[in-house]
């Protein structure tokens, strides 16, 4: 099943052969991708008729994209088949409805549909236009009946045209086949994401495969600037970096990087600036300055980097750990390109961002912090409490977390002040650095102390286990020579021998 796009409804094959249906659920079945890596997913299921369906997009991204979908029937038996393929439009997104973090997943609405010129018009906006000519094509609404209570019986709705206030309707192409064996029979449909290409209007076989080959081509440049030169048994490594690589330039909206296209539509600088180094580290270079770029537009005045950007602008929710991140995004994009030039251009956002850290920081500074015991001294000098670490969403928490990309950021800070020449800044920086670095590592020491741990905590308050969150101060944030080496020994261990136990 292909959701056509988001929220939207979905298009799912079905056969009928030997006087039955036949559908996924029944079919054993392999997932692949185009040359084992490129963002071109098919499946196929595995039959005596072999159904592989293939799923790519072509065009110019926000302007002129289209899906195509490409179904290629096989006879695998030893006897000729015949039957029917049919191509199901039905109200359904793929994400369930439990999936609701900005958007509800299950059912999508389909409140018209109609055919017209041999192809069908969705909500009066979407069109589905099967480039290989069907059998017959029909609609029908919710009352009438969904698609798959016609197709089960071998059979077409009658109707071209439905209007149907459940904002359920549906509709079914068809496509007879006669196969001998060993012979196979392709299709081809085309759903544009804006409007209707002129150049469709003659699309044929040819047209597709020439929109493959372009779509093939343009994503090997992308992610195989990297030459590998390692044995065939290390093929499955390689292959995860590129699809990888290919999985966050096909996330991006414009110029905003984000995680994913459905419930984490939101570019958090957390995720951005990790994907961004990926990107860097692979010689993807464009897309991480004009990411970079937007982000630094939306950093609030008085210096704070928000934690997420989205359509609705910079979010204001507190998370503590963005202010860092942004600050060595910076930096690593200046690692790999040298630009200078660039790199004063942002100097004036590092300056504020680092600016914003200090008024944090002096929040947990203030006498109260200093000379109270050692459960509040803890506190002392380390950024404020936040909800950045997903672990504390129900209570924000002082997390080191948040105070290691901190200490990553001021370093870089240092770093760039340096590199841009501005000495007055780079000293003002380290100073801040170093009294940081004092206070993190003191608090650390107390927190483990009143906790009476043996390891180092995710937050002061609550001298918690998380070595999950306690390697980001190994990577990227370089803190290892600092860290004390019993406490990050005793760490890893414990969390060795519970992913041991666990097994």
């Amino acid at each position: 099943m292909v959701e056509v796009d988001k929220s939207n409804f979905s298009l799912e094959p079905f056969l009928f052969v030997d006087g039955k249906l036949i559908t996924w659920n029944e079919q054993q079945t392999i997932q692949s991708l185009e040359n084992n890596y490129l963002p071109i997913p098919k499946i196929k299921w595995l039959g005596n008729i072999q159904l592989e369906v293939k799923a790519f997009a072509s065009g110019e991204a926000n302007k002129s994209s289209v899906l195509y979908l490409q179904y290629t029937l096989k006879n695998v038996s030893k006897q000729e088949k015949s039957g029917n393929f049919y191509l199901a439009l039905r109200p359904f997104q793929v994400n369930p409805y439990y999936q609701w973090l900005n958007i509800t997943g299950g059912t999508a609405k389909v409140k018209s549909v109609k055919v017209e010129k041999n192809k069908l018009i969705v909500n009066n906006e979407k069109v589905v236009i099967p480039i290989s000519k069907p059998n017959g094509i029909g609609v029908s609404s919710f009352d009438d009946g969904e698609a798959i209570n016609f197709i089960s019986q071998d059979q077409m709705p009658l109707r071209k045209n439905v209007e149907d206030n459940t904002g359920y309707a549906s509709a079914v192409i068809k496509y007879s086949f006669e196969l001998k064996p060993q012979e196979e029979k392709i299709y081809y449909v085309a759903v544009p994401f804006h409007g209707e290409p002129k150049e469709l209007k003659k699309a044929d076989e040819k047209f597709v495969q020439k929109k493959f080959d372009e779509t093939e081509k343009f994503w090997n440049d992308k992610v195989t600037h990297i030459k590998f030169n390692l044995p065939s048994s290390a093929d499955k490594i390689v292959n995860t970096i590129r699809t990888n690589l290919a999985n966050i330039l096909v996330n991006r909206d414009k110029f905003g990087i984000q995680p994913g296209s459905r419930s984490y539509e939101r570019s958090w600088i957390r995720d951005g600036a990790l994907t961004s180094s990926a990107l860097l580290k692979n010689g993807i270079v464009k897309e991480v300055r004009e990411f970079i770029d937007w982000y630094a537009a939306n950093q609030f005045e008085n210096g704070k980097v928000p934690c997420v950007v989205d359509r609705r602008g910079p979010d204001p929710v507190p998370e503590n750990d963005s202010h860092g991140e942004f600050i060595y995004l910076i930096k690593q994009y200046f690692n790999y390109t040298k630009d200078t030039t660039w790199l004063r251009s942002k100097f004036d956002n590092v300056k504020r961002a680092v600016d914003y850290m200090k008024t944090l920081i002096d929040q947990r500074s203030t006498a109260y912090y200093k000379n109270s015991g050692d459960s509040l001294h803890a506190y002392f000098g380390i950024l404020p409490e936040s909800i950045s670490h997903e672990g504390y969403s129900d209570k924000p928490r002082h997390s080191y977390w948040d105070s290691f990309f901190g200490m990553k950021g001021l370093k870089d800070a240092v770093e760039i002040a340096e590199a841009v020449g501005n000495q007055n800044e780079t000293e003002r920086f380290k100073k801040i650095r170093d009294d940081f670095k004092e206070n993190l590592y003191n608090s650390i020491r107390l927190t483990t102390k009143q906790h009476k741990i043996n390891y180092i905590p995710g937050c002061v308050e609550l001298g918690d286990f998380d070595a999950t969150s306690t390697t980001i101060s190994l990577y990227p944030c370089n803190e290892r020579g600092n860290l004390p080496a019993d406490l990050l020994q005793n760490t890893f261990d414990k969390y060795w021998d519970f992913a041991q136990n666990r097994a």
